[in-house]
């Protein structure tokens, strides 16, 4: 078997450098902390932080070489207060996580620490075997009440250069992709954002691992300062985001294969499969859902968005008391580009992903996949909500819409889709550069007046959500504000234009006034009062348990037999009850809710 042999990290052997501090401290008395075995050249590869489950806690992931002396995975940190010139705080906690197999000849490594103070500046060193730690790095927690997080889709980061067809020339010449995710995550760190919520496709290379591509997206230091939520994309579709990311609140699904997925074995499968996960920050709940997958059938993408489904019922079960509920996932589905009638996203919209989000009451989707800017109107049952629209929507090429600035209480989702990251590659609008990927699809997508499919889109009908767009073949993003009962969205790119000032901004407020009120669930009970004769009363009752915490009663009698079974209408339920004799009740059950009028 071949030999793996590690990076050198220090000029002596581990074993030497302890008989080396054993001398010290019997000479000095002495002890060495673990912060004097820092060795110059050890650098924790890839490492990154992903948001923990709340805004009290953090998750740490790097690579390492694979060997014998890489056997463990740590994290020591303290508060930032406690340092001494540059020597790391002796009282600094340290915590143990997990480690295993990544690309050839690479460990992966993750812990996860929880219960750190809100609004507090902490300093932490990773090691690969508790021995030896890297440089000190710092991140600050957010504290609690309002917080700022930025949203970046489709960094699709490569080892080649941004779109020819760019507009962000800022030394006079296309750049490569390292540098235009360099200048994106500069710009944002900035902003002074507490997390990054990613949507995606944050490198390019699908089939395969490709760490070269990885590096370039972890390379920024702001990624070992400023937590980072991905997003599975199509171009994530490998092991390298099960190796790379330590995500909170994973759920766990069956891996769904067969030719509705585009190859019977499908090898891809498994990246689909995972990436459905939930955090939570401050008054806000988030939940990635994984819609990497193609399925060629809307039955196929039923499967997929059961999943959705389930996880999301996991989330506000396990959280019920958020103020804002964030979805983020790739392929937007209300879009304005190249990838609108892709059947795949029609698929997930006949199998029913908006209307999970109706169901849900989401606020907001955060999405990407067509490298573009895009805002919806806030959408409800496949509809838009209109309300403090200016008129007819700008249409052109480059930038259009009518949308509002601002709402109160909305009655819907509001879908966000915002461009390449890096400035890999940008997506034309209604065709214009013959690069629609799908030019035959008759049933999709919606547009306004009643139309729909591509062919009435390349005209430049405009797809019916759309309440503001652009595209300005700059690395973009959107800065959100979360200030208790109001969200605000601001989308800037690298242009000198929208750099500073925002090319579109949005504020939601919600009164608490007008919040819907619906029924969480219902019981009955039934009892008989006995009449003279064959004849008797029968009493009803259905208990409703609304989402506000009240009840609501819908009582109903009627005149029965002796011994009577028989089906009831009691308001909305059709309800089900067996008697006997002169006062007893065998069954009393709901069997049927009609719909609501």
């Amino acid at each position: 078997m071949q030999k793996i042999v590690r990076t050198k990290r220090s000029s002596i052997s581990i074993s030497m450098l302890l008989v080396i501090m054993m001398v010290f401290s019997l000479f000095t008395g002495i002890i060495p902390t673990a912060q004097a075995a820092v060795a110059d050249n050890f650098t924790a590869e890839t490492l990154t932080l992903q948001p923990g489950a709340s805004a009290a806690a953090m998750n740490f992931a790097w690579y390492s070489d694979r060997d014998d002396e890489n056997n463990a995975s740590t994290v020591k940190i303290a508060k930032k207060s406690a340092m001494n010139g540059e020597t790391f705080p002796v009282n600094a906690t340290v915590v143990e996580g997990a480690l295993g197999d990544a690309t050839a000849g690479k460990s992966w490594h993750k812990v996860s620490v929880s219960g750190l103070e809100q609004g507090v500046e902490y300093v932490y060193s990773v090691s690969n075997d508790k021995f030896i730690y890297s440089e000190i790095y710092e991140f600050k927690t957010g504290s609690a009440g309002s917080f700022t997080f930025a949203v970046v889709g489709d960094p699709q980061l490569t080892t080649g250069n941004q779109d020819s067809t760019s507009n962000y020339r800022p030394n006079g010449e296309i750049g490569t992709t390292k540098q235009g995710w360099q200048d994106t995550m500069s710009v944002i760190a900035g902003k002074g954002v507490n997390f990054i919520a990613g949507v995606g496709d944050q490198v390019d290379v699908s089939l395969t691992v490709n760490e070269a591509e990885y590096a370039n997206f972890f390379a920024p230091a702001e990624m070992k300062s400023i937590p980072f939520s991905p997003a599975v994309g199509n171009h994530d579709r490998n092991d390298g985001f099960a190796y790379h990311y330590n995500i909170p609140n994973e759920q766990s699904f069956a891996i769904l294969t067969g030719p509705d997925y585009g190859n019977p074995s499908n090898p891809q499968a498994e990246a689909e499969a995972r990436g459905n996960y939930y955090y939570t920050y401050n008054n806000a709940l988030f939940v990635v859902l994984n819609t990497s997958s193609y399925p060629t059938s809307t039955a196929a993408a039923s499967l997929v968005v059961a999943r959705f489904d389930a996880t999301l019922q996991t989330a506000v079960s396990a959280n019920p008391d958020y103020d804002w509920l964030f979805v983020q996932h790739h392929k937007s589905t209300a879009s304005v580009a190249d990838h609108l009638a892709d059947r795949d996203i029609q698929y997930y919209v006949e199998a029913g992903f908006e209307k999970l989000m109706d169901k849900y009451g989401v606020d907001f989707v955060l999405s990407g996949h067509d490298h573009v800017y895009a805002r919806s109107y806030p959408m409800y049952d496949g509809m838009p909500d209109k309300t403090g629209a200016s008129g007819e929507p700008n249409v052109t090429l480059t930038m259009g819409g009518d949308g509002a600035n601002y709402a109160v209480d909305p009655k819907g989702t509001v879908y966000f889709t915002t461009t390449a990251g890096s400035g890999l590659k940008y997506y034309e609008l209604f065709n214009n550069a013959g690069n629609l990927y799908v030019k035959d699809n008759i049933y999709y997508p919606y547009l306004v007046n009643g139309l729909f499919g591509s062919v009435e889109y390349m005209k430049g009908n405009i797809p019916l959500s759309t309440a503001k767009y652009l595209q300005n073949k700059t690395p973009g993003f959107i800065i959100v504000n979360v200030n208790g009962n109001e969200v605000s969205f601001a989308y800037h790119d690298l242009s000198a234009e929208y750099l500073n000032t925002p090319y579109d901004t949005y504020t939601v407020t919600k009164s608490g006034q007008n919040e819907e009120v619906i029924v969480v669930s219902a019981t009955v009970s039934a009892f008989v009062t006995k009449l003279n004769g064959n004849k008797n009363d029968l009493t009803i009752t259905v208990t409703e348990q609304l989402s506000d915490g009240t009840t609501n009663d819908i009582a109903v009698t009627f005149s029965i037999n002796n011994n009577a079974a028989d089906t009831y209408s009691v308001g909305p339920y059709i309800v089900y009850v067996d008697t006997k004799g002169n006062d007893q009740i065998r069954d009393c059950r709901i069997v049927e809710m009609a719909e609501a009028a």
